[in-house]
């Protein structure tokens, strides 16, 4: 097969990709009149990854938490996480984790999202530990860093990341 002909195949494997994408995703979102309401908060009172006013978490955080999608759950945690949206990026690898509790990447990204979470926002301490109903952002990193370690003892970035957890608990 030629150059040309193998461009031409290669262009239309792409096209049809691309093509089967768009299909999906009207698929999932069922067409733009609906889509448009997970591209815009939903109204003034409901914040993404925030509850509303009356109590009622936003549609993002309800269909991560029923999702039983773990590799797309990975891929938009990855995403929220680039873009600074730390709460649903959260959301999604701890659903991530729960789904998949031996996939190392998703402990890794887990903890270095709370790790981010921590730098952004710190931390609050008591005297008493007990007196915390829930972890702090920086005990979580370290729970699922530790948890990432154990599925890979070896690797170096897992390593650092406790090391730094080590050094701001100091």
């Amino acid at each position: 097969m030629s150059n040309p002909d193998k461009l031409k195949e290669n262009q239309c494997k792409l096209t049809f990709t691309i093509v089967v994408l768009i299909f999906l995703f009207w698929a999932l979102f069922g067409g733009p009149h609906k889509i448009q309401k997970y591209i815009e908060p939903l109204n003034e009172q409901t914040v993404l990854g925030v509850e509303s006013a009356q109590g009622e978490k936003s549609i993002l955080i309800q269909s991560i938490e029923k999702s039983d999608d773990f590799f797309t759950l990975f891929k938009a945690g990855k995403s929220f996480l680039e873009s600074g949206k730390l709460e649903l990026a959260i959301a999604s690898l701890e659903r991530v984790v729960e789904l998949k509790p031996d996939f190392r990447d998703g402990h890794y990204l887990l903890g270095y999202t709370y790790l981010k979470s921590y730098e952004a926002t710190g931390d609050y301490f008591v005297d008493n530990p007990s007196d915390i109903a829930e972890k702090t952002n920086l005990e979580k990193a370290e729970l699922s860093l530790l948890r990432a370690r154990k599925l890979d003892p070896k690797s170096a970035k897992i390593l650092e990341l406790i090391d730094k957890i080590k050094q701001a608990k100091k």
